[in-house]
């Protein structure tokens, strides 16, 4: 049985994976300027000072390096105030936890305040409990310590405790570290769909494929896979 459920924000409640990927060419369109179709390429390479130096000098930008970091950092906060939405399937979800008393939490490593502000706007912030980052846990998702003080707030047990992430390694550390496992597609991972399935209990395209809160019920029988992975 399910009774607590823990949320990824990026790429498994909203759809805003492509806000990181274009950030660049965002803050280049507020100069009024087109990025090259180069750009996304050139900054995967490189550190976020490295990244605002890079455009400053091919772009010829009169601006500072801090400046262009606090333009990109204000096209991503605008984003999440304004134009981040839900992914398909998600209210639905939500709803049919709700009605069976499952607590709901979330844990991201997206800045709390951005992420609450997209939520409120799409309309399903009262419906968690709360929210751990992982600046307050102190460890990335490379680490299973933002799960766990996710789990401790729920007061849940951890097989009951269901983690719903899509990125390959959230997946892997929450599945090791004895956790059931949802994850969804996004294609920001499509390249990592394989491995993901591996390390998931249930795998979904989107959240509609999820009918009732009974497939977690049927699926409980696939949790001994955990411990044969770890």
């Amino acid at each position: 049985m399910i009774k607590g459920a823990i949320f990824d924000i990026d790429g498994t409640l909203l759809d805003s994976m492509p806000v990181w990927e274009n950030a660049g060419a965002r803050y280049l369109a507020t100069l009024g300027i087109k990025a090259r179709s180069d750009l996304k390429e050139r900054l995967d390479a490189l550190s976020l000072p490295e990244g605002a130096l890079y455009m400053q000098t091919e772009y010829k930008l009169s601006v500072t390096i801090e400046e262009i970091l606090e333009g990109v950092n204000q096209v991503v906060k605008d984003f999440y105030f304004k134009e981040a939405v839900l992914k398909p399937g998600v209210c639905d979800l939500i709803q049919k936890l709700k009605k069976n008393q499952v607590r709901l939490i979330i844990a991201t490593a997206t800045d709390a305040e951005m992420a609450k502000a997209a939520l409120v706007r799409n309309g399903v912030w009262k419906d968690f409990d709360g929210m751990i980052t992982c600046e307050e846990a102190g460890a990335g998702k490379t680490s299973p310590k933002v799960f766990e003080l996710a789990r401790e707030h729920l007061q849940t047990k951890k097989e009951e405790t269901w983690v719903f992430e899509d990125s390959l390694y959230a997946v892997k550390t929450a599945s090791k570290a004895g956790f059931p496992v949802c994850s969804i597609y996004d294609a920001y991972s499509r390249d990592n769909t394989e491995e993901i399935r591996t390390f998931s209990d249930i795998y979904v395209k989107d959240f509609y494929e999820i009918e009732s809160c009974q497939v977690f019920q049927r699926k409980k029988q696939q949790l001994h896979r955990l411990s044969e992975r770890r």
